[in-house]
């Protein structure tokens, strides 16, 4: 709010502080980001910075002072202004992505006549999400899959329903229809806590591997550090999966 006051009544707040006020996880960095209209008088602090822009974002939530930029132009001006790792802000990318924060032509749009440098790793996670990666370990996974020959046709987040019974059984991370492998990017990260009704959503998520193995599906667990730190492990493992899933019966699920 300080912050705020010293900016001035038409600066708007953007980055990855913005982003926090906003619910997201991020790490912020010691300089806030405050956007002004091309007349703002620009002046220096040392726990903020002022930029003028020809395009004052949409202000999506006021708190007191403090006007806060939207999720999409933030996280561009968090890529732009900020300094983080490619890992982070295609994670950032792809978890505002999936939470309905902003839709996939918003970023688009704030990324238009930025520079590709600046704006590349929330361009990749943009193209991750658009093919149906939900999260960065997934995001990898289908990098490592999609680079290498041998593997059959893959297909990321899509439900699985019995064939017999015609109920739902679940959503894969990854599926391989004609193994009948699926593939499971277990994280307490995205999976800690508790849900509505009070249960353990980690729990929940791996018991829930239960349901496909009993229609005969293979379920292929792997953590965001093996995907990460020792691909190579994986790979193996899952050509291995695989190639039992081609020689063995299919299981009776269709892919919906």
């Amino acid at each position: 709010m300080a912050l705020a006051l010293w900016a001035g009544p038409d600066a708007v707040l953007t980055g990855s502080w913005a982003l926090s006020a906003l619910g997201v996880r991020t790490q912020p960095p010691r300089h806030a980001t405050f956007l002004l209209a091309q007349g703002g008088y620009v002046r220096r602090h040392d726990r903020a910075r002022l930029v003028r822009t020809r395009r004052l974002p949409r202000v999506v939530r006021t708190q007191g002072v403090l006007r806060i930029a939207s999720p999409a132009r933030a996280l561009v001006d968090t890529s732009v202004f900020e300094r983080h790792t490619m890992q982070e802000l295609e994670h950032l990318a792809i978890g505002i992505l999936q939470r309905g924060l902003a839709s996939p032509e918003q970023l688009a749009q704030e990324m238009r006549g930025r520079p590709i440098a600046s704006v590349g790793p929330v361009k990749r996670g943009l193209e991750a999400f658009r093919q149906g990666a939900w999260s960065r370990p997934e995001a990898v996974l289908r990098e490592l899959i999609g680079g290498r020959h041998g593997f059959p046709s893959m297909v990321t987040n899509r439900r699985l329903v019995s064939v017999a019974t015609e109920t739902f059984i679940g959503c894969p991370d990854a599926y391989f229809e004609e193994a009948g492998v699926a593939v499971q990017v277990q994280s307490r990260q995205y999976h800690q806590g508790f849900d509505d009704q009070g249960g353990d959503q980690w729990a929940r998520t791996v018991e829930k591997d239960s349901a496909y193995v009993a229609v005969g599906v293979r379920v292929l667990g792997v953590t965001p550090w093996t995907l990460y730190r020792n691909p190579d492990t994986f790979l193996s493992r899952l050509r291995q999966t695989i190639e039992l899933g081609v020689a063995g019966p299919r299981p009776a699920v269709r892919v919906d």
